[in-house]
């Protein structure tokens, strides 16, 4: 079993879980709802990465999670470049707005990805790496014992 340590010790993955959902009066879930996939990708060839991944997920695995990419303005996924994944019923979301409205300090898409995580429209949420493909419909994962007991998997 995977512990965290506390200062009393360590502590077990589900009793952490526990812990943290003693929180959620400090979280403004009413924003939140459902589940979904949020992917990180901006740039020409992440972006490519991304394009696939949400290409496999919709006509290959007939993955029917509602999707999020976040990226860092126009210099990173253009337009046109948007549309095509809107095509694919994907929400795509710049977050420089949303990180000025939290005032957080995010430099790159390494940081990015905990933010889109905290922020994305989802209460249950996948987030996959814009490299990743999955070889099934990763719609399953939410109902594995190892996620409701823990809520991570």
């Amino acid at each position: 079993m995977i512990n965290s340590t506390t200062a009393d010790g360590p502590e077990s993955l589900p009793a952490l879980a526990t812990r943290l959902r003693a929180l959620d009066a400090l979280y403004p879930a009413k924003n939140f709802a459902g589940r979904g996939i949020v992917i990180v990708a901006g740039g020409a060839s992440i972006f490519t990465n991304a394009y696939v991944l949400v290409q496999i997920l919709r006509h290959t695995l007939n993955c029917t999670l509602p999707i999020e990419v976040w990226h860092f303005g126009t210099a990173e996924i253009s337009p046109s470049m948007a549309s095509l994944l809107v095509e694919l019923d994907v929400r795509v979301i710049d977050a420089m707005p949303v990180i000025a409205e939290h005032g957080a300090v995010i430099r790159d898409g390494w940081q990015l990805k905990p933010f889109a995580l905290m922020w994305s429209r989802f209460i249950e949420v996948l987030m996959l790496d814009a490299d990743q493909v999955p070889v099934v419909d990763p719609s399953g994962l939410f109902d594995w014992p190892e996620f409701a007991t823990a809520g991570a998997v």
